[in-house]
């Protein structure tokens, strides 16, 4: 169960409002794995900020095209499969913030119609208990994950040249696993970046990775 709190922040007192929409998927879609959602927005004045959320979570930060069009990656396998609801917000400014006599600064924000999707996975829910953890000081990371059909999973967890340095296997509908960041050798591996990559596959069917 989710809690929201509203706030008012400020009231919308520029002369036109930006626009902002979701161009890339439609209603009643049904989405799986990694989805390039695209959010075009435009506005006369200055665009400051476009953000995605999907059920009424706040996404990552996107990368932003030359031609105003924000694509945010979104892995469906971090929700439950499901219907989500999608939505975008923009904000826009008439001036730059900060800058000698600029004068007053007026903005506009706007909010996308809302897109209903569901998401369909084989993995239904893969998550990290943290964005980061220190094993040297007893803490461990947890990787869970739920499957659609009771499944064999593959954990492998890889350094930043892409090298496996970790890799376990199980059967089961669910996963959680609690990565100490030591190696498959067990020896304590260096502080870094590590990915994380789970392959599921399906006890009578084909794998499928989440």
């Amino acid at each position: 169960m989710r809690f929201y709190r509203i706030l008012h922040v400020q009231n919308n007192d520029s002369l036109s409002n930006p626009s902002v929409t979701i161009t890339t998927i439609t209603n009643g879609q049904s989405l799986t794995s990694d989805v390039n959602v695209e959010v075009v927005a435009s506005s006369s004045e200055i665009l400051a900020d476009v953000k995605l959320y999907i059920d009424g979570e706040e996404q990552w930060t996107s990368s932003t095209s030359s031609h105003g069009t924000n694509v945010f990656v979104v892995n469906t396998c971090e929700w439950p499969n499901g219907p989500h609801t999608l939505f975008a917000t923009t904000k826009s400014q008439s001036g730059l913030e900060g800058l000698p006599n600029g004068g007053v600064i007026t903005y506009g924000r706007s909010v996308s119609p809302s897109v209903k999707v569901t998401f369909d996975n084989l993995i239904s829910r893969f998550d990290l208990s943290q964005n980061f953890f220190e094993p040297s000081l007893g803490q461990t990371q947890r990787v869970s994950a739920v499957f659609a059909a009771n499944s064999g999973w593959t954990l492998e967890i890889q350094n930043a040249g892409n090298n496996d340095v970790h890799y376990v296997t199980g059967t089961e509908t669910t996963m959680a696993y609690n990565w100490d960041g030591t190696g498959t050798n067990g020896i304590p591996l260096p502080d870094g970046v590590y990915t994380y990559l789970l392959t599921v596959c399906k006890q009578t069917g084909l794998p499928k990775a989440g």
